[in-house]
């Protein structure tokens, strides 16, 4: 509703306010949950403004204190119409209706369930914490509410640690009622190079197997990777973390499953013997997986065409890893050439098959540039030193049985995923 008072010359505005904040503004403000700024905010439109905009009459009716108002007017309308058809005896009377603190928490409840999906995510996608803030301002631009000072990395951690505990309070009771089995397969990560521990689950629930991983155990905090330290951070991991009791580790545990590290698999001292000793039933495996890949492995590299393969893609790696000169005419011949080109991977030290596979997909996607660069540097005479090991890499690329190599361990690298 607008006042305003027409003068000879001029109309002078004396102010706008909302015919239902104001209509409701008594109510509202009697209840113990309106103050600070909300009731700033309730006076502004209630008594009047003079400063009338487009953002801020848009602002107004998406505030909370007219929701609640939308929300009496409601109740009011409901209540009359009920009297109306003779059922005011059925209807609640407006006096005994959810009070506003019944609003603000389903509001509440409401920011708190976006911000948590949206922690959620960024845990499940992979995302760093940092992008938690990007993801709560895009959704307060869609109209979302969220609460103040929930929008920073450090109460999406919050978020996250509560939900994994949620999850591993579930996962105990779980454990607690059947019998289960560990797999467990260590990693070191370039950047950080610290020794981490994956510990997963199998269990049968409803009658089905299923996988849970359970944590990342810092392997740092126990001293040097051994057989003792492991065995001892798994058993900390179950007893204090997980909280399973001593009881159910002991006897309900019926197996577990590793690599064939000697750390591990070891018959005097390894991990999977340690954990024998307690338990005379526990029924210990070398992966399936690893086993498989290493049978390959090992056929495929008696085949000299395979071995050259590996050779090549080891010499394509540390060539250019350790030349900036060959990289940098390598990837203004692709700009001048107009076409894509990927890095060399490492392929060596892995046993799974499908990773020498991306390599190799790399190589042939690079392989008209490369084959170009390495003429033109050979011709041009810009690598004298390396001029034998550049014709011998030539030579291979020109190769057609090494082609067909490539093509055929395609072939063989989908035995390996499903092996996987």
């Amino acid at each position: 509703m607008v006042h305003y008072s027409r003068m000879p010359c001029a109309v002078v505005l004396f102010g706008v306010h909302c015919k239902l904040c104001a209509k409701h503004k008594n109510r509202i403000r009697s209840d113990y949950c309106v103050k600070g700024q909300l009731t700033a905010g309730l006076d502004q439109y209630t008594n009047g403004t003079t400063s009338v905009t487009h953002s801020n009459v848009k602002r107004h009716l998406k505030c909370l204190f007219h929701d609640i108002a939308l929300e009496m007017e409601r109740l009011v309308e409901e209540s009359s119409s009920h009297q109306q058809e003779g059922f005011a005896a059925d209807a609640p009377p407006l006096s005994k209706q959810p009070k506003i603190d019944t609003k603000l928490k389903s509001v509440s409840q409401d920011s708190y369930k976006k911000l948590i999906q949206a922690a959620y995510m960024c845990a499940t996608g992979g995302l760093p914490l940092t992008q938690f803030e990007t993801m709560v301002k895009c959704l307060r631009m869609t109209g979302t509410k969220s609460v103040s000072g929930c929008d920073n990395s450090k109460a999406a951690r919050k978020f996250i640690n509560e939900l994994a505990q949620s999850i591993r309070n579930k996962l105990t009771k779980k454990l607690g009622s059947c019998f289960f089995s560990i797999l467990t397969d260590g990693s070191q990560p370039k950047k950080t190079g610290a020794e981490k521990e994956m510990v997963m689950v199998r269990l049968t629930d409803d009658g089905l197997p299923k996988f849970f991983v359970v944590g990342l155990i810092d392997l740092d905090q126990y001293g040097n990777v051994t057989s003792d330290n492991l065995k001892k951070a798994i058993d900390d991991f179950f007893i204090k973390q997980l909280q399973v009791t001593e009881g159910v580790y002991q006897h309900q545990l019926i197996s577990a499953t590793s690599d064939g590290a000697g750390v591990n698999t070891g018959c005097k001292n390894g991990l999977l013997t340690q954990l024998q000793r307690d338990r005379d039933w526990l029924v210990t495996v070398h992966c399936i997986s690893h086993r498989l890949e290493l049978a390959l492995k090992d056929c495929l590299l008696k085949e000299k065409s395979f071995k050259d393969m590996k050779d090549l893609m080891i010499i394509l790696y540390y060539q250019f890893k350790r030349s900036g000169k060959l990289k940098r005419q390598f990837k203004e011949l692709a700009k001048v050439l107009n076409a894509t080109v990927y890095a060399f991977p490492k392929v060596h030290g892995t046993c799974f098959i499908n990773h020498v596979r991306k390599g190799l997909t790399n190589l042939l996607n690079n392989w008209p540039v490369l084959k170009e660069c390495l003429e033109k540097g050979i011709e041009n005479g810009d690598f004298k030193v390396k001029q034998a090991k550049l014709q011998g890499i030539l030579r291979k690329l020109m190769n057609f049985k090494f082609l067909a190599s490539c093509a055929l361990l395609d072939q063989i690298a989908c035995l390996s995923l499903a092996f996987e």
